[in-house]
């Protein structure tokens, strides 16, 4: 089996963004956060939640506009 090896900045970065999900995953609020064209970088799950996503598939790498015309009603 072989390993995947990661750079030491690499798991750096890995480990940083998964402890930032952690920590927003604990908001009792809708948060998410997007780059400044208006794509989606990621959200915690109090946001799928109340937008009633699955995956973050849903949101990741979406425009902001196409995440509002999916949730039209």
């Amino acid at each position: 089996m072989k390993h995947k090896v990661y750079s030491n900045k690499t798991f750096q970065v890995k480990a940083k963004d998964v402890a930032l999900q952690a920590l927003f995953d604990l908001f009792p609020i809708n948060f998410c956060w997007f780059d400044r064209s208006g794509f989606f970088l990621g959200c915690n799950q109090e946001f799928m939640r109340c937008l009633n996503l699955q995956s973050f598939d849903k949101v990741l790498g979406k425009h902001i506009t196409d995440l509002a015309n999916d949730l039209a009603w």
